[in-house]
């Protein structure tokens, strides 16, 4: 067993629940991470877009640490798909936040979000709605600098 501050002992098979519940508040930290599971279910499956869009704003840098967590990641991803742009470029814009924090699951994911978005500005159908919404998210990985890294290799071959 392990120990992550010296005083209460983790295994390796501790639930990432404990550990976090541990490293970010106790019962205060686990409240929180509940209330986030179920704002993050109404980000994903309210019908209304602007419902939607208003849960994943709020979702500031106070809830990072808890948001990072893998377990967070997968509906975190979904957002990227959301049918309605300002939700896929919000959640883009806190995926890329998160990726200060946690970036080996986020990056090869946004990754492969940047591919689709390059095959979509190049190969995009013919009403343009396409290549702009492309291009609009493109510009959100622009402006997050953990993402930047992602973005500047392939910049000179989309310009």
């Amino acid at each position: 067993a392990c120990a992550i501050s010296g005083d209460i002992p983790f295994s390796a098979h501790s639930s990432p629940h404990a550990v976090l519940k541990h490293r970010l508040g106790g019962v205060s930290g686990s409240v929180i991470e509940e209330v986030l599971q179920k704002l993050l279910q109404v980000a994903i499956s309210d019908p209304s877009p602007v419902v939607r869009l208003c849960v994943v704003r709020s979702l500031d840098e106070r809830y990072d640490p808890f948001l990072c967590q893998t377990h967070h990641l997968q509906p975190l991803f979904l957002l990227v798909q959301d049918e309605a742009l300002a939700t896929r470029a919000a959640g883009l814009q806190l995926l890329g936040r998160l990726t200060k924090l946690n970036p080996a699951p986020i990056l090869p994911n946004l990754r492969r979000i940047l591919v689709d978005l390059i095959v979509e500005l190049r190969c995009g159908g013919d009403t343009g709605r396409g290549r702009e919404e492309a291009t609009r998210l493109l510009v959100v990985f622009l402006q997050a600098e953990p993402l930047q890294r992602l973005v500047n290799p392939v910049l000179p071959s989309l310009v």
